[in-house]
């Protein structure tokens, strides 16, 4: 049985009441029965006097029709006696249907032989009359040979049926007085019985109306609850969705995309994103009204990033708004925090209702932990990727980007003769003296100009990579052997005028060395570029140094003719 239900419950003595009111009420149906039988019987009895008396003024009038034909012999009187006849038998069928006492059925039958022989004896006498014999007279006729019997028959039988009337309404008064009793102490029980269920029916309402506020408290507790329960699973499979985008993003910009995207969905309520850029706070992502917010501002400019934790602000609150948003806005902002440190900003502007914020609030902070996840994620992975890239002295690319760089251009120059890819091998000539007199930081500042002299000096298209130590790699994207030559020199011309700046010494003079190969076609490789412009770096130097020299096929190598081949300009 479930928790709360109510079993009914019967009182003592209510069964029992119930069973002695069902059997009173069999009681007096019987006396009522009774009483109606009794009361057909009086009827009968009276109908049956009526139908005595209407049977003796037929007889009369039986009799006086009888003289009449006696004394005047007239077809009229004879009619009136056979319709006074027909009165005799239906009046003999009614008291055989009324009369059912046996005395009484045993006389009516008496009464039926006597009618029926004063009939037979008048009808005889007229018939011998007329057949002109002698008819008795009139008066004789009336002296007692007709009437007489007839009546006297009648008289006892009603005589009979008034006594038994008598005794009819002596046993239906009893029954009546009876079924009286019957019906009054009925009436009492029932009426005690009915109080009983009455009370006993209003204490279950009662209790069922108790149960039932109950019922209804805990369907709204459990309705509240289910609503809450389907808000957040639809709030966790929002995240869940957020989450699995954010995993498949590649860079902190794709992710952005996918927030502004999303965040509306989310949070139900417009907003923006923004991340750390130094010093300010720039909006990577904004959605809805939300793009209507500052577009930067400064870190120190939130409550949020300066404390490390949610703040909500209101028009009339009882703390501080941020500065970055207008004194009538309603915002909640919760810093983006990795590894210690606040990187980002999530700003919302909920609706304005409390409940609204409140039932809200969850959601923006595991929405801003999935975002900071992410966001930190990809930011490590980039500043791995470009650890892993590029050379942290120079800024240029290391030697593995170089490798995966020329195989990409080696498998376009297979696929496209006619589109070689050039690589240039350099090395700075006598690099140890440098360090060794001005000192390894002195050594930095050179290859650190030589590096940028480097990245903005060539295409935008060529790539330009530390190969290690002092030497670097350029690769030139849809270069002729002798289009690379001719940049080579030009590049050679211009580190001689390369200095730079070491405390109160001016660093300069400095010269390098050359490689410079090129190919296409089938069997083009990285690791073969990579040896034939090693071997021309190797030649260059053998040559005295400060000079450009080309791989070429067959014994040997080649240094670049410059009487015939000036140098081509970098630009």
């Amino acid at each position: 049985m479930s928790a709360g239900a109510v079993t009914p419950r019967v009182p003592m003595g209510f069964g029992p009441a119930l069973i002695v009111l069902v059997a009173l009420g069999g009681v007096t149906l019987a006396s009522i029965n009774d009483l109606v039988s009794a009361n057909a019987a009086v009827t009968r009895s009276l109908e049956a006097l009526e139908r005595l008396q209407a049977l003796k003024a037929v007889v009369r009038q039986l009799e006086a029709s009888e003289l009449a034909i006696l004394l005047t012999g007239r077809e009229q009187d004879s009619n009136v006696y056979d319709a006074a006849e027909g009165d005799i038998v239906r009046l003999h069928g009614d008291l055989d249907r009324l009369l059912d006492a046996p005395q009484q059925r045993e006389r009516l039958q008496q009464l039926s032989i006597v009618s029926s022989d004063v009939s037979a004896s008048f009808r005889s006498a007229l018939a011998a009359g007329a057949a002109g014999g002698t008819a008795p007279p009139a008066g004789q006729w009336r002296s007692g040979l007709v009437t007489d019997a007839l009546i006297a028959a009648v008289t006892a039988i009603e005589r009979a049926e008034r006594q038994e009337l008598r005794q009819r309404e002596a046993t239906s008064s009893a029954r009546a007085r009876k079924a009286q009793s019957h019906v009054l102490v009925a009436s009492v029980l029932g009426f005690v019985t009915i109080l009983i269920a009455g009370l006993m029916v209003r204490r279950d309402v009662l209790e069922r109306r108790k149960v039932t506020h109950r019922l209804e408290r805990a369907n709204a507790t459990l309705a509240g609850a289910v609503a809450e329960a389907q808000q957040r699973r639809d709030e966790i499979t929002r995240l869940a969705r957020l989450t699995h985008f954010l995993q498949g993003c590649r860079t902190s910009d794709e992710a952005s995309a996918v927030i502004q995207k999303t965040a509306h969905e989310l949070f139900g309520a417009a907003g923006a994103l923004y991340l750390v850029t130094g010093e300010r706070l720039e909006r990577a992502a904004a959605w809805d009204e939300g793009r209507q917010l500052a577009q930067t501002f400064p870190r120190d400019a939130c409550w949020a990033m300066r404390q490390g934790m949610m703040h909500e602000a209101a028009p009339g609150g009882t703390v501080p708004g941020c500065l970055h948003l207008e004194g009538s806005e309603t915002a909640t902002c919760v810093p983006l925090v990795a590894d210690g440190g606040a990187f980002g900003l999530v700003v919302i502007t909920p609706p304005g209702n409390a409940e609204d914020r409140a039932a809200a609030r969850s959601t923006v902070l595991a929405g801003a932990e999935q975002m900071a996840a992410a966001l930190a994620n990809l930011r490590l992975r980039e500043s791995l990727k470009i650890q892993s890239l590029q050379d942290p002295l120079t800024g240029l690319y290391n030697r593995r980007f170089l490798h995966d760089a020329l195989s990409r251009e080696c498998h376009d120059a297979r696929r496209h003769i006619d589109r070689p890819v050039a690589l240039l091998l350099l090395d700075v000539d006598f690099f140890k003296r440098v360090n060794d007199t001005a000192g390894h930081a002195a050594g930095d500042l050179l290859l650190q100009a030589l590096a940028e002299l480097l990245g903005r000096t060539f295409r935008g298209s060529d790539i330009a990579c530390r190969f290690g130590g002092e030497e670097f790699a350029m690769v030139l994207a849809e270069t002729h052997l002798d289009v690379a030559l001719r940049r080579a020199e030009a590049l050679r011309l211009a580190i001689h005028g390369l200095h730079a700046h070491h405390g109160t010494a001016i660093l300069q003079g400095l010269t390098v060395s050359i490689g410079v190969t090129a190919g296409s076609g089938e069997g083009l490789t990285p690791e073969r570029l990579l040896h034939e412009a090693d071997t021309a770096l190797y030649e260059a130097k053998a040559r005295g140094r400060d000079c450009c020299v080309a791989y070429a096929d067959g014994p040997g190598v080649r240094p670049l003719p410059f009487e015939t081949l000036p140098p081509m300009p970098l630009a």
